[in-house]
């Protein structure tokens, strides 16, 4: 009997890039931004960054959803030309707090909800939209892995990961997911310019789905990466939520006015 042949391996899409410090700080920042001109809150998780090295080393796109702003109902309204308006307004803040060199401090937890009791809703992620909410709620219902009713035996979950928040005062306070490199400040990036356009810098408005697209450069794409992380203790991680929460940035002051 001739041998059955073995079936051919599979082959594994290779993921996307990691970002580089720069392009990584650069993400923090814009999303700073995002959320002072849309009137979002400053906490959260970092906006995912994809970098695209086929464009330059310091090209790279992320997302963000608008959400829950205070200007949701203005966008949703919003002509492009408005659209366009108001992402000039989100790089024009991200410029200033560079040109200002603030500090990105990284601060360790080890895990979430750590993170969560010392800076409370300042650290938690936005709530999931589209799949990534009914995946929650199959499972909540005991769908999906385990079929209709779930599996005999749940397997022990495993150890909560460590956290890292990244602090920008007066910016941004939000959860590292990406776990990526950063710069010890925004000032080394020099400047970060977006390419407008329909497919480079826009808002998507899909039902459950309302994001904002930004494509950036980094002028400054090798700058240095910061030493590593270090725990803070409690008392230092409620300053950096009390001074994150109380500061008001330069953007945020006049949301219209960025935006024009």
């Amino acid at each position: 009997m001739a041998a059955v042949p073995a079936p051919p391996e599979k082959k594994v899409r290779p993921g996307p890039p990691k970002p580089s410090a720069a392009v990584m700080t650069a993400s923090v920042v814009i999303r700073g931004a995002l959320a002072a001109v849309l009137g979002q809150k400053l906490g959260g998780v970092c906006a995912a960054v994809v970098p695209i090295p086929s464009e330059g080393p310091g090209v790279a796109k992320l997302q963000m959803t608008w959400k829950g702003s205070a200007r949701e109902a203005e966008i949703r309204k919003a002509s492009d030309v408005e659209h366009e308006a108001l992402l000039r307004g989100v790089e024009a803040a991200a410029n200033r707090a560079i040109e200002a060199d603030l500090p990105v401090v990284r601060i360790a937890f080890p895990d979430a909800a750590a993170a969560v009791a010392a800076l409370g809703d300042a650290a938690e992620d936005e709530a999931p939209t589209g799949k990534a909410a009914k995946k929650g709620k199959d499972k909540k219902k005991g769908k999906g892995e385990g079929g209709e009713g779930g599996a005999a035996e749940a397997a022990p979950p495993p150890p909560p990961p460590d956290v890292e928040v990244l602090h920008v005062p007066g910016l941004v306070l939000a959860m590292n997911s990406m776990k990526g490199p950063v710069c010890a400040s925004a000032g080394v990036l020099g400047s970060v310019s977006f390419a407008f356009g329909a497919k480079n810098c826009s808002t998507v408005d899909k039902g459950k789905k309302a994001v904002v697209v930004v494509k950036f450069t980094v002028a400054e794409p090798d700058a240095p990466q910061a030493a590593a992380a270090a725990a803070a203790p409690k008392k230092k991680a409620k300053k950096a939520k009390k001074k994150a929460t109380n500061s008001e940035p330069a953007a945020a002051a006049d949301p219209a006015a960025a935006a024009t």
